[in-house]
């Protein structure tokens, strides 16, 4: 092989790298920043259903406040069951992460002393088209099982939380 022949492979695979490369990095600057809109309209807003008339038969009530996010989509905040059977509501810590759709797997946990404790898995969906909060109860936490059932973990599925 040449010193031509190889300066033709090595031009073709450099115009190929730098061919491709802007489109990809376009497509993870688009995502990137749909994550950082998404994440910007879900914070500091108290998400919930609560007082909505619009369904014949509401979905159960929840509040969902996101109150911290950072760019990259991580979100932190906190979920109050307002569906328990006994008087007092039970106020729950989440984290997880925003893809540049708008989904986020969260882990919901409670606070026992100074440590956050997994009680469950859910998934929250930010509906862009009508400014709306949907909640998907997936699971709960393989390694608590009895403290997810004792602390009224929400495990149900609500649709059309409101932002206030």
């Amino acid at each position: 092989m040449t010193f031509s022949d190889k300066l033709t492979i090595f031009g073709i695979v450099f115009g190929l790298i730098m061919t491709v490369s802007p489109y990809l990095f376009g497509i993870k600057g688009k995502r990137r920043k749909n994550i950082r809109r998404k994440s910007e309209l879900l914070r500091m807003r108290n998400w919930n259903n609560l007082g909505d008339l619009t369904y014949e038969h509401p979905y159960p009530a929840i509040e969902i406040n996101v109150e911290s996010s950072d760019h990259n989509g991580v979100i932190q905040g906190t979920i109050t069951n307002c569906e328990c059977e006994s008087d007092s509501t039970y106020d729950f810590l989440f984290e997880g992460k925003l893809n540049h759709k708008g989904v986020a797997y969260i882990n919901i946990q409670i606070q026992i002393g100074h440590r956050r404790v997994n009680v469950g898995k859910a998934k929250i969906v930010y509906r862009e088209s009508d400014n709306t909060l949907d909640y998907y109860y997936i699971s709960g936490h393989k390694d608590n099982p009895s403290i997810s059932w004792e602390v009224a973990l929400p495990r149900f599925n609500t649709f059309g939380l409101i932002g206030c």
